[in-house]
């Protein structure tokens, strides 16, 4: 799934987080899609008229928790990895050690 961020000129409204931005969702079209994807976004943006700043184009990559459950299995992994580097060193200056 992609989104659309579109960010209004200037700094919003005061005292409101996230005032002057919207998430529009680009349902059904992918980059892949090439002219279609590229006249949604035109037509997106074109919609909230000459104020409009930045545009950014995201792409929803799962829900938090999945995102958190990869961060953790791949932090885990990198543990492991680690440990075993670090044994192969002592194994390595152990051998020259006792000369083998």
């Amino acid at each position: 799934m992609y989104y659309l961020w579109l960010k209004q000129r200037g700094y919003g409204c005061d005292y409101t987080i996230g005032c002057g931005q919207v998430l529009e969702p680009l349902n059904g079209v992918t980059p892949e899609d090439g002219e279609k994807f590229t006249n949604r976004i035109k037509n997106k943006i074109k919609a909230y008229g000459d104020y409009i700043e930045e545009a950014i184009i995201v792409q929803k990559v799962g829900t938090a928790k999945k995102i958190i459950q990869e961060i953790e299995k791949e932090d885990a992994k990198q543990k492991v990895d680690n440990e075993k580097a670090k044994k192969m060193e002592q194994y390595k200056k152990l051998q020259k050690e006792l000369n083998l």
